[in-house]
């Protein structure tokens, strides 16, 4: 459905960078209802995990509907900026997906990907949305700053637009390196924000 999914897109436009794997375990920033975060637990599968992130409380709703459906979507109702806020509820991730259209979405990425990601190697993905990013660059130019800040911890892929599909967006990502990681806070007590009821990190 490339319609309806950044991440199907991408696949359709020639996405040759990391995507989700069978058992892994995945943290999904900005899963509103969940289209996409439901084909993430697809190719999870039943033994891995995707546990979608959403702040607003509507689309939250629909997504723990959808998570009945899907036994490897765990919601979590939470803020992606405040990264340390559900980390007594996201243990380490194999790979950082990111759908969320603010200005300063690079950063929310790599501040998630640095505390939650396993290590080097690991992957992250982002939905970039230019039009997000403001009025002062084109939308190609705002592809390249954001290629420049990621690559210094990120090793990236070639970037793939995403129009006709979705307009003004690209995906970029491609594999964690050790820099991402020498800032990596020492866990600490944090608020337990919500979540499905009943349901196992397992």
């Amino acid at each position: 459905e490339p319609a309806r999914s950044k991440l199907s897109a991408a696949l359709v436009k020639g996405w040759s960078g990391p995507v989700p794997g069978v058992g892994q375990r995945w943290l999904y920033l900005g899963a509103a209802s969940g289209t996409t975060a439901s084909h993430l637990a697809d190719l999870v599968g039943p033994n891995g995990r995707v546990f979608a992130l959403e702040r607003s409380l509507r689309p939250f709703a629909r997504l723990l509907a959808l998570a009945g459906r899907w036994p490897a979507l765990e919601p979590v109702l939470a803020d992606a900026r405040e990264e340390r806020g559900y980390a007594a509820l996201v243990p380490p991730v194999d790979g950082v997906y990111a759908d969320i259209a603010q200005a300063d979405q690079v950063d929310i990425v790599r501040a998630n990907a640095a505390l939650y990601l396993r290590g080097p190697g690991s992957a992250v993905l982002l939905a970039l949305k230019t039009a997000s990013m403001g009025r002062d660059a084109s939308a190609p130019e705002h592809v390249r700053r954001a290629e420049r800040d990621l690559e210094r911890d990120l090793d990236l892929d070639p970037s793939v637009r995403l129009d006709p599909f979705h307009k003004g967006h690209y995906l970029l990502g491609g594999r964690a390196v050790p820099s991402l990681f020498r800032d990596r806070p020492a866990a600490s007590p944090t608020p337990r924000p919500a979540r499905l009821p009943g349901r196992s990190r397992s």
